[in-house]
């Protein structure tokens, strides 16, 4: 064979061997590739409460820390906006998992985090435990015609408070139960329930516009 093909065979095949080895490497160096949208999913649902939590907020005065029945005066102007703004953030929580000890919009909570949760809101800071809950606000009659969306019910055994809801109106309350697992609204009405049965109290923490309506401090 002449020398000329000799060389033109060999620098072809070194130009072969130069050019796919950078190929290869790449090919296996290679990060595989994420599924679209992978890293918002993993957050899409606190992207949705957040979201919730500002237009909310958007709508309605903002208050400092309301604990006593002393800051009612300021808030009774506003008192309709306020109870709306509740049971919209409660009602957004349903069907949200049920975890003792849990605090996380969305994700999981325990009776008295959503309750904490969702007085949060109105920028009213709580206590963590239902029982510390409990002694908050005032106290209202344990009537359902009395009550106003936004009143915490609590429920136990003798003075001893173990759980505690929101009410959102209409005989209805939302609240993390333990038996279903989750965020449910229930009903305050029904006679012979354990809740009607266990039912020890209400505190008010946003001030009724009815001048009608008495309240009791504990």
């Amino acid at each position: 064979m002449p020398l000329r093909y000799v060389i033109r065979s060999l620098a072809l095949l070194t130009l072969a061997g130069a050019l796919s080895v950078p190929v290869g490497a790449q090919r296996s160096e290679r990060a595989p590739r994420k599924k679209p949208f992978e890293a918002l999913s993993l957050s899409a649902q606190r992207l949705k409460d957040s979201l919730s939590l500002r237009l909310v907020e958007s709508a309605i005065p903002r208050f400092d820390s309301v604990t006593t029945a002393g800051a009612f005066g300021e808030q009774v102007a506003h008192a309709p906006q306020q109870h709306a703004a509740l049971v919209t953030m409660a009602r957004s929580q349903l069907g949200t998992r049920y975890l003792l000890g849990a605090d996380n919009p969305g994700q999981a909570f325990d009776c008295s985090s959503l309750v904490k949760f969702v007085m949060s809101v109105l920028r009213i800071e709580l206590p963590r435990t239902a029982r510390e809950q409990a002694t908050q606000g005032v106290e209202v009659a344990m009537d359902p015609t009395v009550l106003k969306p936004g009143d915490l019910l609590t429920f136990g055994r003798g003075k001893r408070v173990s759980h505690i809801g929101m009410y959102v109106g209409e005989g209805r309350f939302v609240h993390a139960s333990t038996s279903r697992r989750k965020v449910v609204e229930a009903s305050i009405d029904q006679p012979n329930t354990w809740f009607r049965k266990n039912w020890v109290g209400v505190r008010r923490l946003v001030a009724s516009i009815e001048p009608t309506d008495t309240v009791a401090l504990r």
